[in-house]
């Protein structure tokens, strides 16, 4: 076998083992609420395919090419049976997406869908996105609220001091052409940062 190939059973044997690893309460516990061994998601149990180019001729040392950082701050429900988690996933390189895992009882297995959720992009570029909330509608789909940062063109050139202030909320904009854009908190002019609480909603099935 060649390294290539080598490597390639090695790295799916382990991640397989992460993903279907039996998660057990750590008892006696407070009898308040349990504590589990593992956590249920982790930057490992990110697909294989997101993380490594797996054709040995372009990748023949199998190196990882897309280093991911972390799986955290995600967003959690029960919908048709199973657990679904939104989780922020966060590249080697800090910028963030949306992907989600399924599991069949919400403590292991979680397995992540084939792809990441792929975001329309607004008017205004989002420099990152985070803290996807999930709630299901009665019309069937569910509905993801969560926040997003823009920088602000009207900020000088590395003016970070006023991020500290208070923000101000603005108005709610539900228009048709505006439907990624439900409401938002902003930091006051002049900041550097301007974050959107509330910022998107988007649906999928």
């Amino acid at each position: 076998m060649s390294l290539f190939s080598d490597r390639l059973q090695a790295v799916t044997t382990e991640h397989e083992a992460l993903i279907t690893r039996k998660n057990t309460p750590i008892l006696p516990g407070n009898g308040i609420y349990e504590r589990y061994q593992n956590p249920v998601l982790t930057r490992h149990h990110t697909p294989l395919a997101w993380r490594y180019d797996l054709n040995a001729a372009t990748n023949p040392f199998l190196m990882e090419r897309f280093g991911i950082g972390g799986t955290f701050n995600a967003g959690a429900i029960q919908w048709k049976g199973k657990y679904l988690l939104v989780a922020r996933v966060e590249g080697a390189d800090r910028k963030s997406f949306f992907a989600v895992a399924e599991s069949p009882n919400g403590v292991d297995n979680f397995r992540f869908w084939d792809y990441p959720i792929t975001m329309p992009e607004t008017d205004s570029p989002a420099t990152n996105i985070y803290d996807m909330r999930l709630t299901a509608h009665e019309d069937g789909w569910l509905y993801g609220v969560f926040c997003a940062e823009r920088k602000d063109p009207a900020a000088p050139a590395g003016d970070l001091s006023s991020a500290i202030q208070p923000f101000e909320k603005t108005t709610l904009d539900t228009s048709p052409t505006r439907s990624l854009s439900m409401g938002a908190m902003r930091w006051p002019a002049g900041s550097a940062i301007t974050r959107l609480g509330c910022a998107k909603s988007v649906r999928y099935i």
